[in-house]
């Protein structure tokens, strides 16, 4: 349980960091 919610979490950082990541660059652009 407590691997699954710590891999569930992982998922979730990379994919905010990946948003963070794309978010920026569109700000640069404009």
């Amino acid at each position: 349980m407590v691997m699954c919610l710590d891999l569930f979490s992982n998922k979730l950082s990379t994919i905010l960091a990946k948003f963070n990541n794309e978010f920026k660059n569109a700000v640069e652009l404009y």
